[in-house]
């Protein structure tokens, strides 16, 4: 740590050398965690949407995701661990049973994806999820 070092690339075809300063690394750095390594607020039942390749629970009075499969469609949405289900399709949902029924619903009527709203961190954003197989 603190040193300077020489740093040898190849960039456009041609060799090239850089100055690289190392640093330590700082402690209060956050590093990442496993979904299931993480804390849950959760409590109560939870309910798996194996179609979608997510799971949610209850956090007071909100639905949340508590877990997302690696590679799955919410997986490749986007949708992370902790984000809240404002609306699954055009409903709100009020626990995790209701939005597995509107999944349910939508999935009859259309059979392709499901047009979520989730909120992370004080900002609502969409995601169409496919649903797999």
């Amino acid at each position: 740590a603190g040193a300077t070092r020489d740093m040898k690339i190849i960039r456009d075809g041609r060799n090239q050398t850089l100055k690289v300063n190392i640093a330590a690394l700082k402690d209060e750095v956050q590093r990442p965690q496993l979904a299931s390594a993480a804390p849950s607020a959760t409590r109560g039942s939870v309910t798996e949407m194996a179609d979608l390749g997510l799971t949610l629970g209850v956090n007071g009075s909100d639905v949340v995701v508590t877990a997302v499969k690696v590679n799955s469609p919410a997986g490749e949405a986007g949708i992370r661990t902790g984000d809240k289900l404002v609306k699954v399709n055009q409903t709100t949902p009020g626990t995790p049973e209701a939005a597995k029924k509107a999944v349910e619903d939508a999935k009859k009527a259309n059979g392709q994806a499901v047009l979520l709203q989730l909120e992370r961190q004080g900002t609502k954003y969409f995601v169409g999820v496919p649903f797999s197989g």
